[in-house]
């Protein structure tokens, strides 16, 4: 190809060791309180491919180069600790689990079956404080309740693999350039909806709460003296909006809240001009250059709320938990930026 493709692979197999682990110590320290110990390890793995291809079509100028990686990893050792809960809600709950064998916070709560549609459907199922309109949580055990034995794996903000691209072009002085990346196969743990969709959050709903459940048709007046009409809804998602939330339906760390992570975001667009040589000198510069751009302006996803690279605390703990804290001021998304200069 005249050195015009260049392409790269690597397969890396990474021991970290004596990572920090909060540890809880016996009784004959005399302390009840959690000591962190370097005693932590785990194993990540994972295959890069990256490429370059260069080619020239009469004055026009490319270069094209996409990369491809994939990333497997597992807890080999907690020290003495049998599990790291992680991810804590403004609910209390802690929304992951990392334990030994399996991949560093993986989503832990309870699996859901649909909503109940009515209440006889719900008193027959036995779940304690439940009515139409609630979340029916899955017995893993089969012991007629639902406990704390009944959470499990819900899935992993890890992405299986992630993919990118940068492309420039070059033509008589004009450049363009386009930058994109993205993660794909991880999970969210989406805890806004948790206020948003309850209808008890000091601020505006998400749309989708339109949607909730409604058992029949209601009639109300608002303090505003205005007649509200809200229809039966019964064949849907989301559950019904109701005072103290007797099930817990927007309290408890459940698959309810996960949702696809997958992303592909294009980082950067920019265009340039750069002047003539014969016009730099005679300004008595070297090299001009006119630019503008803008960065974040797409992001392709499934996810519902603002930004799939979650903004955390930057625990690896509390990867992929969104919105632990309904007021945050260390929240802060990826914003659309514009931009030019010479």
């Amino acid at each position: 190809f005249n050195n015009k493709l260049s392409i790269n692979i690597d397969y890396y197999n990474r021991q970290v060791s004596n990572m920090i682990v909060g540890i809880q110590p016996p009784g004959s320290a005399g302390t009840p309180n959690i000591i962190n110990m370097n005693v932590g390890d785990m194993t990540n793995k994972g295959l890069e491919v990256a490429a370059t291809y260069r080619p020239q079509i009469g004055n026009v100028k490319f270069s094209i180069s996409p990369n491809f990686s994939t990333y497997s990893n597992m807890v080999t050792s907690l020290g003495t600790a049998k599990a790291l809960a992680g991810g804590n809600i403004n609910t209390g709950a802690n929304v992951t689990k990392t334990v030994v064998g399996m991949p560093v916070a993986q989503f832990w709560g309870y699996q859901t079956n649909g909503i109940f549609k009515t209440d006889a459907e719900a008193k027959a199922s036995g779940q304690q404080g439940a009515s139409a309109g609630d979340l029916r949580y899955v017995d893993r055990n089969g012991d007629g309740k639902i406990t704390e034995e009944d959470k499990t794996y819900l899935g992993s903000p890890l992405p299986k693999w992630s993919a990118g691209i940068n492309i420039t072009l070059e033509y008589k002085g004009f450049d363009f350039s386009i930058l994109g990346q993205g993660d794909f196969g991880n999970k969210i743990y989406n805890n806004w909806n948790s206020p948003l969709l309850a209808g008890y959050a000091a601020k505006n709903q998400k749309q989708d709460i339109n949607n909730r459940f409604c058992a029949t048709n209601i009639t109300f007046t608002s303090y505003g003296g205005e007649t509200v009409f809200l229809p039966a809804n019964t064949n849907t998602n989301i559950p019904r909006a109701i005072l103290n939330d007797p099930n817990n339906n927007h309290i408890n760390a459940s698959d309810y809240f996960i949702e696809d992570g997958s992303y592909f975001r294009i980082n950067r667009i920019t265009l340039g001009y750069t002047l003539k040589k014969d016009l730099t000198e005679k300004l008595f510069v070297q090299n001009l250059r006119f630019y503008a751009g803008v960065r974040n302006p797409f992001t392709f996803t499934n996810y519902s709320m603002f930004d799939p690279q979650v903004p955390n605390s930057g625990s690896t703990l509390d990867r992929g938990v969104d919105g632990t804290v309904y007021y945050s001021t260390n929240t802060y998304w990826s914003p659309r930026e514009y931009f030019w200069g010479l």
